[in-house]
């Protein structure tokens, strides 16, 4: 009888175990600093820390004791599969040790609202596996792959953008990325792209012309120091929401030119530093700004130092304008459409205007302005291109006025108005 009565008992208890209800953790092991997702009921049963995941917008327990700085490897157990979780967010934030990510095919995303911050941080990262991820209800991306600066691509081909709100910092910092493929976003619901692609350093081009920008209110320093970035075209830009422009293209140097020409900026409060050592431009042309809301135009052009031409508009105004220091400090090739050439003691907002000659001296030239043919400026230095030598400066006779020049053509009644 007390024979029967503990088989039961052991019956009993090894049902009880095996009704146990699976549940989803990581586990980590020092030994081989390895973080490991289960869904299992196994979880007494395993070595090391175990941890549940993370909910809403706390921070896994493996980020708050500081065990993420110790991962060296992630791997998702083939029993993962059967997990649903709701957020990724923080997950990998600051693992800037980890080497490597296996088994992300049974990391199930179909239920996941936030990946914010995902994976910022892992800076040791080399290549990481999106491609199945299932982004339909992601709603967040903010600072997603921030500073994976040993990432060279990542394939977003999958990624469905279309209830994203948040891309503000994504691809921050990803500095050797060299090619970037976002060409399926879907940003319709997007509100804030500030600093997305800000530090991609080795970017040479980026395709956006899927965007659509109409929710956007922030844009600041969404392209800075995007160094070797040689075009970018915004052309599907709707800019009439956005109210930060700050730093928007500062130190994108190998631009040489920007067609800005479909920018409404009638909401725009702030363009600091906007432009910003742009030092490959040598013409922009701004006609289309409305610059009635801004307040903030500090630095906006510091550095430019090939810039020769800014041409303006009639929406073009600093009547609001309360901060302008060094607008135009080092911008000493520009010349304004009356032939107003740059001046140090004049940086800030003084000459931020259509060229009126020297009784209202300005750096702007009207868009449908022109100079008469052979006068290029300071007659200082001698062009070889310009027969009349009436150079200007070391960058010598304007593109856009030499082949009058070349021919000698100083007939012409000059013209301030349209062409």
């Amino acid at each position: 009888l007390l024979l029967f009565r503990l088989v039961v008992l052991v019956t009993a208890m090894m049902c009880a175990l095996g009704a146990a209800a699976a549940e989803a953790y990581a586990n980590y092991t020092s030994s081989n600093t390895t973080l490991t997702f289960y869904y299992d009921n196994q979880r007494s049963s395993r070595t090391g820390t175990t941890y549940n995941l993370n909910t809403g917008t706390n921070y896994p327990a493996w980020y708050s004791d500081s065990t993420n700085a110790n991962v060296t490897k992630v791997v998702f157990n083939s029993s993962f599969s059967n997990a649903r979780p709701t957020t990724t967010r923080y997950w990998f934030d600051a693992m800037a040790n980890l080497q490597s990510i296996t088994g992300m095919q049974y990391l199930n995303t179909s239920s996941v609202r936030e990946m914010f911050a995902m994976f910022r941080g892992c800076s040791s990262l080399t290549s990481v596996d999106v491609s199945g991820f299932n982004t339909a209800n992601v709603t967040n991306m903010y600072a997603m792959f921030r500073n994976c600066s040993s990432l060279t691509s990542v394939d977003l081909g999958n990624f469905n953008t279309a209830n994203v709100t948040d891309m503000c910092a994504m691809f921050y910092g990803c500095s050797a990325m060299t090619s970037l493929n976002v060409s399926n976003f879907n940003t319709a619901k997007v509100t804030t792209m500030n600093t997305m692609f800000r530090d991609c350093s080795s970017l040479t081009s980026l395709d956006l012309s899927s965007f659509n920008t109409a929710s956007v209110t922030n844009m600041g320093w969404m392209f800075m120091s995007c160094y070797n970035l040689a075009s970018l075209d915004m052309s599907s830009f709707n800019t009439a929401n956005v109210t930060n422009m700050s730093g928007m293209f500062y130190a994108c140097n190998k631009l040489t030119s920007l067609d800005l020409s479909n920018f409404n900026t009638a909401k725009v409060t702030n363009m600091i530093q906007m432009f910003y050592a742009c030092s490959g431009l040598t013409s922009l042309d701004v006609s289309s700004f409305n610059t009635a809301s801004v307040t903030s135009m500090g630095t906006m052009f510091y550095g430019c130092r090939n810039l020769t031409t800014i041409y303006a508009g009639s929406g073009w105004s600093t009547n609001a304008v309360t901060s302008s220091t060094d607008m135009f400090k080092n911008c000493t090739s520009l010349v304004g459409g009356q032939g107003t050439t740059y001046d140090a003691n004049h940086v800030d907002k003084t000459y931020a205007h259509i060229d009126g000659g020297t009784s209202n001296p300005g750096y702007f030239t009207a868009r449908h302005q022109r100079r008469r043919p052979g006068e290029c400026g300071r007659r200082d230095s001698v062009d070889p291109d310009c027969p009349q030598q009436h150079a200007r400066g070391p960058l010598g006779c304007r593109p856009e006025w030499r082949q009058q020049c070349q021919r000698g053509r100083r007939d012409r009644p000059y013209s301030a108005g349209t062409e």
